[in-house]
């Protein structure tokens, strides 16, 4: 290195180090204010995350979840919510069921309204609401009257 590179190549070491210092003492007074993931398109945990074009997760392995999660209360772990007049949460299958509900315990699948239906089955060609019960009770419980339980197939 020659002399007249010495004196500017170490006063830019010493800034570079006494920015690193000053980034250093920052993070240690508030660590929010540190550089997170997210800012090159990532989902950041904790945070409001919003986008503009749909955000999709695809697995390309065969026999496994794609997305998993798991709660530790009474509060839903996953909550699909819409401030229009769509689906909070839609689920799509090729040949299997597009939503499936299972539980040890209580409803696999449970619908409540103040107004409208709580569960309603649609078919174009087939049964709008099956049910199966394998030890005792009903599958369908039949409509009595003020329940509005209600199937509906549709013919062509």
């Amino acid at each position: 290195m020659s002399r007249s590179n010495a004196p500017s190549s170490r006063r830019a070491f010493l800034a570079a180090a006494a920015g690193a210092a000053v980034a250093t003492a920052a993070s240690a007074i508030d660590p929010r204010s540190a550089v997170r993931a997210g800012v090159d398109g990532d989902v950041v945990l904790g945070t409001l995350n919003t986008a503009t074009t749909t955000t999709s997760l695809r697995i390309t392995a065969n026999a496994v979840d794609v997305l998993r999660v798991r709660g530790i209360s009474e509060n839903a772990a996953i909550v699909g919510a819409n401030d229009d007049v769509g689906a909070g949460l839609r689920g799509e299958a090729t040949t299997g069921a597009g939503v499936l509900g299972v539980s040890t315990s209580g409803s696999g699948v449970e619908g409540s309204t103040t107004m409208g239906n709580g569960v309603l089955g649609v078919s174009e060609d087939g049964t709008g609401v099956a049910g199966h019960v394998t030890l005792s009770g009903a599958g369908v419980p039949r409509p009595q009257p003020c329940h509005g339980r209600r199937g509906r197939a549709s013919e062509r």
